[in-house]
């Protein structure tokens, strides 16, 4: 007969004030060559509180072999509340031979269990490709978590021709763990009231920085973007963290009409580099905005706007920024810059450094 085996579980609720529950936890261990059968955790005086840690001792006479998963199912108690519960983590501590160290587990969770979500699955260890699974009972886990998922999310045609929205009636169907409701702090307009009608052209950036004394001081994030936006590694930071990051792209050669040279961008990539170098190392990215090309631009106050399409070349340098180092404004190089746009060089082909930003203000955005 198969000696008995013993394993300390401990499972901790998460501290904010509604992640307890009083609904019945019921709990389970597998393992690579069996599983315990389920047991209730908060019974007697044990409690699923915020912030609080719910210890329980599982006894199982068959071997479960090496420790996968830890499931968890929560069941609603007559007469009580259906309260969702916040689950941080499970611990479990295997009592070993003598004069050694237990073995200790922590399966972490961070995520809402409700009284009708069923089983939720916990496993320990680094994350893997599913290719490099070597237990076929983590493998199957997988495939039961992505079927479940694919069961909430999926995807319905609002209008023909139109990109597919989720296929559901309600925001609530996704569940506690895929929604959440954030209401931010009223905005203080009082400052901007009677601007919107404004018709005169600022004529200075001074202006506008009156205006932001106002109205955007108190915002911290507003007022790094105005003390850096000029910036060439803030360029780069925009146009990974702004609103259309997807469109940055590494590339290992120069399209054909971008017109730049070797001798134009040598200055600017690192040092005892070349062009060639690069574009194999793969710190070469480009911005290209074809999809403006031919773009009908808007008239304001009456006049015509300009609308560029551009292409931008950023460098990965040696100290992780990425910068602006050519920007072309049109998809077809030309003799001159629009008239729109007062500047000056040779040809519409490239400006660098430094004046990227201030170039990309004016006429691309």
């Amino acid at each position: 007969m198969a000696s008995c085996q013993e394993f300390e579980v401990t499972v901790h609720t998460s501290p904010g004030l509604t992640c307890g529950t009083f609904s019945r936890l019921w709990l389970n261990l597998i393992g690579s060559e069996g599983e315990t059968p389920p047991i209730v955790v908060n019974e007697g005086d044990r409690h699923l509180l915020p912030g609080s840690s719910c210890a329980v001792l599982v006894r199982t006479e068959a071997p479960l072999g090496h420790l996968l998963l830890v499931r968890l199912r929560l069941d609603a108690r007559t007469g009580f509340p259906h309260l969702d519960w916040h689950c941080s983590r499970v611990e479990v501590c295997r009592p070993s031979e003598p004069e050694k160290d237990p073995e200790h587990q922590v399966f972490l969770c961070d995520q809402w269990l409700g009284p009708a979500g069923g089983d939720v699955e916990l496993r320990s260890g680094k994350l893997c490709l599913l290719q490099h699974e070597t237990e076929e009972k983590l493998k199957q886990q997988r495939l039961r978590h992505l079927q479940n998922q694919q069961k909430v999310i999926r995807w319905r045609q609002f209008v023909a021709g139109a990109p597919q929205c989720l296929d559901l009636k309600s925001v609530s169907e996704l569940g506690p763990n895929l929604s959440y409701t954030h209401r931010s702090p009223a905005v203080n307009l009082r400052h901007l009231k009677g601007f919107s009608e404004r018709s005169e052209a600022w004529t200075s950036f001074r202006e506008l920085e009156t205006l932001f004394a106002h109205s955007g001081k108190h915002n911290a994030v507003a007022s790094f973007v105005q003390a850096h936006w000029r910036e060439d590694w803030y360029f780069g930071h925009q146009s990974l963290n702004g609103c259309n990051p997807l469109m940055v792209r590494q590339i290992h050669s120069l399209p054909d009409n971008l017109s730049v040279t070797e001798e134009m961008l040598r200055p600017f990539l690192s040092a005892g580099s070349s062009l060639q170098q690069e574009l194999q190392k793969g710190t070469l990215f480009l911005l290209d905005y074809e999809v403006l090309d031919g773009v009908p631009a808007n008239q304001i106050n009456g006049k015509p706007s300009f609308l560029s399409a551009p292409l931008c070349l950023l460098h990965l340098n040696l100290e992780g920024q990425l910068k602006p180092i050519a920007i072309q404004l049109q998809q077809t190089p030309g003799p001159a810059p629009p008239s729109s746009c007062p500047l000056t060089p040779a040809v519409i082909g490239c400006w660098r450094s430094s004046g990227c930003t201030a170039l990309t203000s004016r006429c691309i955005s």
